[in-house]
């Protein structure tokens, strides 16, 4: 990868706070809730067009970390990291929030996870009243209405991810510990399926991403794994850990675009090269003063990446990069 470049943007117009909930909608970044000592009803947009933050009305309930999903160009809030059941929308065109029917279950965002699809709220899993969640919660916006269905196994920090119409449940941990469980939930007919575990990855540590038609999941382990669709095997892809110096066991935040497949660490961006078992750790962004980045998205073929200090010092940090020279990989199972 060669002319890489990082454009250190604007920071957010509030300072000193941490544990937002973000999503990107019409081209824009929302950062919604936060912390500072208290819960924040925190409504921030960053426009990359212009460069600049703008404070919208503050969400009705004060949370940390809440989970955002989308329907219909209207964002949710829902739960937050003290399980709460608050179900809020926001409208970015009227600029209102609407108070929506509560969840069926305490959210504890830290816990859950969020997939939205076709118009409606989908959540997997979940851990409160020291018991781990064996249901998904369905949230249909046109109706106001929750739905549950069960889960074959009970977890938290489950890894979601939509492939071949089909939400994929990788990892996660229930009451005994770290689990390699996989499962596929079909939102046609809300149907959850157990297939094959995974090899070595295991934990809420995994993550995935999907490129060239093949889902792949990399987590607490050196190693990567390739889900084969015709057989219902994973493939291990041993040694990345060692041979990139990766911290596999915190992987987080993979965003594809272009075969360019950009992952987010604790502290570290990197840029892998499936074809030549290599990855380019883009070091020349400074993260030296940075605690944790929160989330990464392609929006008009830029990719941005949040962050904050240690303990949400200078609030909310934006990142954008930019590769003039596209750097192609091939990927073989």
């Amino acid at each position: 990868i060669r002319n890489e470049k990082w454009n250190v943007l604007k920071d957010t117009i509030i300072n000193s706070f941490l544990d937002w909930g973000e999503c990107v909608l019409n081209d824009k970044i929302y950062c919604i809730g936060g912390y500072d000592g208290i819960a924040r009803g925190y409504n921030l947009v960053y426009d990359p067009v212009t460069n600049s933050w703008q404070s919208k009305t503050n969400m009705p309930t004060a949370r940390r970390e809440p989970l955002l999903g989308i329907a219909n160009n209207k964002i949710y809030a829902i739960g937050d990291n003290s399980n709460v059941k608050n179900n809020e929308e926001y409208d970015p065109a009227t600029n209102i929030w609407t108070i929506k029917s509560d969840a069926p279950a305490y959210i504890a965002g830290i816990y859950s996870s969020l997939i939205s699809y076709s118009n409606k709220i989908y959540i997997f899993g979940g851990f409160s009243g020291g018991a781990h969640h064996a249901f998904v919660y369905v949230y249909d916006p046109s109706n106001n209405l929750w739905t549950t269905y069960p889960l074959p196994s009970a977890r938290k920090n489950i890894k979601t991810i939509l492939f071949n119409n089909l939400i994929y449940l990788i990892g996660g941990s229930d009451g005994s510990g770290d689990v390699k469980t996989v499962e596929t939930f079909n939102p046609i007919n809300n149907v959850t399926t157990s297939i094959a575990s995974l090899n070595n990855i295991k934990g809420n540590k995994a993550d995935a991403f999907v490129l060239n038609n093949n889902l792949y999941v990399m987590g607490n382990s050196s190693d990567m794994e390739v889900y084969n669709l015709g057989n219902n095997t994973w493939s291990l892809i041993t040694g990345w850990g060692n041979s990139m110096d990766l911290p596999g066991y915190n992987a987080s935040n993979f965003t594809v675009q272009n075969n360019q497949v950009f992952q987010i660490t604790s502290h570290l961006p990197y840029i892998y090269d499936f074809g030549t078992t290599h990855a380019v750790n883009l070091t020349n962004l400074d993260v030296s003063s940075f605690s944790t980045f929160g989330s990464s998205f392609i929006i008009n073929g830029k990719y941005y990446l949040t962050g904050t200090k240690y303990g949400g010092a200078d609030g909310i940090k934006v990142f954008e990069f930019k590769v003039p020279t596209v750097y192609y990989f091939h990927c073989a199972n």
